[in-house]
């Protein structure tokens, strides 16, 4: 049996991998957080499935925890081999229940069904904590002893029996039925249950017993109660007549005692009208005629004048005590408002209107700083003479120059270099000296005499030619017209400077800027002027207006600002007027029709109560209910005397009531109380003797049930015995069986420690449950007191020998998941070695984080 591969969609930290198995080692030396473990428990995993996580379990069992985080489906797929033929399996898990996992098996790539549910089982012939044992082998050192499916394995070899029939199963079963029919502790078993029952019908045979003793004396007690009912239904129907007698005499009282109390009612009421009652319609009429008066006076309260209402009133009349305001003066403020109000746009508008950013521009620059007419002409004409002067100097210059292309002869040297540089100095001298009090005028001097100082230089160096260049001589006019041009310039430049025109585009461009500047200013300037007076004349129309509207307002009493709101309210207060005066009016009509109709009704009142002697007075309401009340009274009174005069005559007649009985009546309290005794205790009776003769006749039945269940617990006894018989034997013939196989486990053991401990010696001991011990200083020690890493030796050791017994042909794989983490290099160098022997005819899949437990380290 070996694996090929396996497939891994999501399994803790490992998603979408696939790893291959080949024949010997397979070997994972990776640092830890590699998923190592995680591939480990991928593989059993495959095979045995992953158990349900409990929802209040302590544990961080293994479904919670390689559940991937990241989410995807959780599991994957293995492919192995057995016995020729190639499986494989696939599994995926739910988060939390194995019973919503799905798993399928392929065989040679058809769907396989024949390792059922439990394919782990089926596969290696043991479960999975035996598998954890033995073949799966970890870096915990714990107990490797024997388990149900070790041992249900090993017997297979010894007595031919399958993995689902075992010793452990067979004893498990025994042991369960034999504690069905007696529980080691307490009662909860059938043989208890039984005796528990015969108990029960015991009793119950002997209380039924008893009540059938019981029936004769309940029978001859019925028959006195019997008896004493019947005589008191005797005594209690003579007393009824008696009685029923007597009451009919005093029903007809009743009823001619209450016809003669209405007949005195009606009299006394009679009598506090002599002249009688008002019919009921007279009555209904003097009601309705009240409803109309109160409906009348709450009509007229309801659209009375009020008191609010007239002093508003007398309010706006005393607003237009000079007369209303027509709607044409309404008008005339109107249209005066409205003009107001465009006057105030218009001002508005002039006031916030903002200057283009030329116009600021300008305003900035002339505003505090306008030029005289008279300073303008004489920078003018300084700059006119300025260009006449330069102009000659540039003629005179053009002359030198074609005069000295010219010439044939030699000249005698120029004086104009040093003239020059005498002209420079005096102008550099100056400017100096007026640097300190004019920067621009001292700036340009020094400027000038820089230029003067590079001609001279210039002429000098043009005389000095050896070549045989003519020199041109002059008179020195040049210099004294560089001067003179230099002073116009100056002149101007102080003009311009201050007003800032001052650029490299030479004093006649920035003279031109500057006229093309203050010319736009004047004409903007022209303009804001006319803007002025126009806003004055705005500012002072508005002031008339506004004067004239306030002065109207004020006549009726209007001084607010707002004079919108005035003419707002002064309509309102004429609309006002004009309602109020036409609803006072309303009220005085409605009024006056009013009180007519109260007139009228109160007469009509009167003249009924005067028919019937009736004094008017208090509240007429009241007055009238109360004759209401009464005539009902006495209609209802007279009624009553003759229906009750009629049936006292009719209920004597019937009743035949000659001759009153002179007899009193009968107490039948007495005998009725005893009669409802004796009955209630003859029902009782009745109740107890049908109980009695129902419980008696299941007494038989009781008695077969008493006898059935004798013999069942007899049943359960020789069955419990049996049971024992069957354990004890069992278990002996199972100690027999582990001593057989016991022995060569023990010599395999031997055999795989030998190879790595010498240490351990050869008196080690292993009893049925393969424990390991051994012989130390004469002493039998356990295993326990060996060291970590020996410890770790004898599991392997041990897991080795369990394998090779176990499986006679087809070896399975071996997972070995860091189980050498506590050895020691030497122990390791023997350990690798070994591991390399077995892998010759086994599949090994090895997990380390270390190079030192590297096994391809290792020589053989």
């Amino acid at each position: 049996m070996r694996l090929i591969s396996c497939y891994v969609e999501n399994y803790g930290k490992i998603s979408r991998e696939t790893y291959d198995f080949g024949r010997g080692i397979t070997q994972f030396c990776k640092e830890n957080g590699f998923g190592k473990t995680t591939l480990a428990s991928f593989i059993k995993a495959m095979f045995y499935g992953l158990p349900s996580s409990r929802v209040n379990a302590k544990d961080f069992d293994d479904r919670q925890h390689f559940y991937p985080f990241s989410g995807g489906k959780f599991g994957g797929n293995l492919v192995f081999e057995t016995n020729g033929k190639m499986y494989k399996i696939e599994r995926f898990f739910d988060k939390k229940s194995e019973k919503n996992d799905e798993c399928r098996v392929y065989e040679n790539g058809r769907e396989y069904v024949g390792f059922g549910e439990d394919i782990g089982r089926a596969v290696f012939g043991i479960d999975e904590a035996s598998f954890v044992r033995t073949v799966f082998i970890g870096a915990d050192v714990e107990d490797v002893v024997s388990t149900g499916g070790i041992d249900a394995k090993l017997n297979c070899f010894v007595d031919d029996t399958d993995g689902e029939n075992g010793f452990e199963r067979a004893i498990e079963a025994l042991d369960k039925a034999k504690k069905r029919l007696k529980a080691t502790r307490g009662n909860n078993d059938l043989s208890s249950r039984q005796k528990e029952k015969i108990f029960g019908l015991k009793t119950d045979i002997e209380n039924l017993q008893k009540i059938g003793d019981g029936l004769d004396g309940m029978y001859r007690e019925r028959e006195t109660l019997v008896k004493a009912v019947r005589e008191l239904e005797t005594q209690e129907t003579k007393a009824y007549a008696d009685n029923l007698a007597l009451q009919k005499w005093d029903t007809y009282d009743s009823y001619v005692a209450s016809a003669t109390e209405e007949k005195t009612r009606l009299t006394e009421l009679r009598r506090l009208y002599p002249q009688g009652l008002p019919t009921k319609a007279e009555t209904e009429e003097m009601g309705a005629l009240t409803r109309v008066e109160i409906a009348v006076k709450s009509e007229r309260n309801a659209v009375a004048f009020g008191a609010e209402k007239t002093a508003r009133l007398e309010t706006l009349r005393a607003v237009f005590a000079e007369g209303k305001v027509s709607d044409e003066e309404l008008s005339a403020l109107q249209t005066s408002v409205t003009k107001l109000h465009a006057l105030d746009v218009e001002i508005g508008g002039l006031t916030a209107r903002e200057l283009s950013p030329r116009a600021k521009q300008l305003d900035e620059k002339f505003r505090f700083r306008m030029p005289e007419r008279t300073a303008v002409e004489a920078a003018k004409a300084r700059l006119e003479e300025y260009k006449r002067v330069d102009g000659a100097l540039r003629a005179q210059a053009a002359a030198v120059t074609r005069a000295a292309e010219t010439a044939n002869a030699p000249k005698k040297k120029s004086k104009l270099p040093l003239a020059l540089a005498i002209v420079a100095a005096v102008l550099v001298a100056l400017g100096v000296a007026t640097l300190f009090v004019q920067t621009v005028v001292g700036g340009a001097m020094l400027a000038a005499g820089g230029a003067a100082l590079v001609a001279a230089g210039f002429f000098y160096l043009k005389g000095q030619n050896a070549g045989g260049a003519t020199t041109v001589q002059t008179d020195g006019s040049a210099a004294l017209l560089q001067a003179e041009a230099d002073g116009h310039k100056d002149a101007v430049l102080e003009f311009l400077v201050p007003l800032g025109y001052y650029t490299q585009g030479g004093v006649a461009y920035d003279f031109a800027t500057f006229e093309n500047d203050f010319a736009e200013y004047q004409a903007l300037a022209a303009q804001w002027e006319r803007e002025r007076a126009i806003l004055e004349e705005k500012r002072l129309q508005r002031e008339e207006l506004a004067a004239r509207t306030r002065a109207a307002f004020k006549i009726y009493r209007l001084e607010g600002e707002d004079l919108q709101e005035n003419l707002n309210a002064l309509r309102k207060a004429a609309a006002e007027y004009d309602t109020l005066s036409k609803e006072y009016e309303g009220a005085k009509e409605r009024d006056l029709s009013a009180e007519k109709r109260l007139q009228d009704n109160d007469a009509r009142i009167g003249q009924i109560l005067q028919k019937y002697g009736i004094v008017k007075g208090g509240d007429l309401s009241l007055l009238i209910e109360r004759l209401q009340n009464d005539r009902a009274t006495a209609e209802r009174l007279q009624t009553s005397v003759e229906t009750l005069e009629k049936r006292a005559e009719e209920y004597r007649r019937t009743n035949v009531l000659t001759e009153r009985p002179v007899a009193q009546k009968s107490d039948v309290t007495a005998v009725k109380a005893a009669l409802s005794e004796k009955r209630n205790a003859l029902a009782l009776l009745d109740r107890r003797i049908t109980e009695a003769e129902r419980q008696v006749e299941v007494l038989p039945e009781k008695c077969d049930q008493l006898a059935l269940a004798e013999e069942q617990l007899e049943a359960y006894r020789a069955k419990y015995r049996l049971y024992l018989d069957t354990i004890a034997a069992l278990t002996t013939a199972e100690e027999t069986l582990k001593n057989k196989y016991v022995a060569p486990i023990k010599e395999k053991f031997l055999y795989y420690s030998a190879a790595i401990e010498r240490a351990l010696g050869e008196k080690v001991s292993m009893d049925k449950d393969f424990r390991v011990s051994f012989e130390r200083n004469g002493e039998n020690r356990s295993d326990k007191h060996l060291s970590a890493g020996q410890r770790s030796i004898c599991s392997l050791c041990l897991r080795l020998a369990l394998v090779d017994n176990m499986y006679e042909g087809e070896k399975p794989f071996i997972v070995m998941d860091d189980p050498f983490v506590n050895l020691d290099a030497e122990h390791m160098q023997k350990t690798a070695r070994l591991v390399q022997e077995l892998a010759a005819d086994k599949q090994i899949v090895y997990f380390c984080c270390h190079e030192s437990r590297n096994l391809t380290n290792v020589e053989i």
